[in-house]
């Protein structure tokens, strides 16, 4: 894909969101499912990392690719879930 190299550090980015909003909501106990939710992306996320380890990186990258897609998809749906869930009942 002729954009892949334009995105930067993308996934970086999204990781280290996820781990941000774990620990800046802290105060809103109504947001604790969210926060969760947030962690357990993370973790998912972070399992980007393997590529570094033999054989994941070379053998199995589109697993690897699979396992951010995954945290990155649970985040979201979170996300998109708790907060129209907030919008609806103020």
């Amino acid at each position: 894909n002729e954009w892949h190299g334009e995105t930067g550090p993308l996934p970086l980015l999204l990781i280290i969101a996820s781990l941000l909003l774990y620990l800046l909501w802290k105060k809103n106990p109504e947001l604790s499912a969210l926060r969760k939710a947030s962690l357990f992306s993370f973790f998912i996320m972070l399992l980007i990392l393997t590529r570094f380890i033999r054989p994941f990186g070379n053998e199995y990258e589109g697993l690897v690719q699979r396992f951010f897609y995954l945290g990155w998809s649970v985040w979201t749906v979170a996300i998109s879930y708790y907060l129209s869930k907030q919008v609806n009942n103020p």
